[in-house]
């Protein structure tokens, strides 16, 4: 899958094209969905500007997004996925 970035070079990686929003996910996942998607919002609101969708569960789940940054990652059977807003 090729997706642009906002800088300009296309990423060839499904999961994750933000190695920043990637970070957040991996530090701020815990053993709730509900707490990862809070503790995720948190950091997102100290260190990045713009507004982003974040989901997490408990389990695989089907997205669609249209985005120019994203970031899918699973840790400790919790699965997050980060994309800024249009």
């Amino acid at each position: 899958i090729f997706l642009q970035q906002q800088n300009g070079p296309y990423a060839l990686d499904p999961n994750c094209n933000s190695s920043e929003l990637r970070e957040i996910i991996v530090q701020s996942i815990s053993d709730s969905p509900s707490d990862s998607k809070h503790r995720i919002n948190a950091a997102i609101s100290r260190n990045l500007e713009g507004s982003f969708g974040i989901v997490c569960a408990e389990c695989a789940f089907s997205y669609l997004a249209h985005t120019i940054q994203y970031c899918h990652h699973t840790r400790n059977n919790i699965t997050c996925l980060v994309f800024r807003d249009g």
